[in-house]
């Protein structure tokens, strides 16, 4: 469980993570953790086999992120959704 759990981060800018020019991983994770209050991902995990053998196996790994996020910031709405002219 993260420490942070049940405070509440303010940026006084909008954060670089949730305005970058092309999507990303760090996307993902603000919107995990901003729609569902966890993060999961997919990690290749080593597991022995009863033979002694080594094989890898799909493991998702959950974290949870029970904290509230605002924002305060000047930027227009149209921005923050994508919908800016190139």
């Amino acid at each position: 469980m993260s420490p942070n759990n049940g405070t509440m981060i303010v940026f006084d800018e909008m954060t670089k993570d949730l305005t970058p020019h092309e999507v990303d991983e760090r996307i993902e994770f603000w919107k995990q953790i901003l729609t569902n209050g966890e993060y999961s991902i997919e990690r290749t995990c080593r597991a022995q086999k009863n033979d002694g053998t080594d094989s890898y196996i799909t493991c998702e790994i959950v974290t949870d992120h029970s904290v509230a996020y605002c924002i305060v910031s000047a930027m227009p709405l149209f921005q923050l959704i994508g919908l800016q002219d190139n």
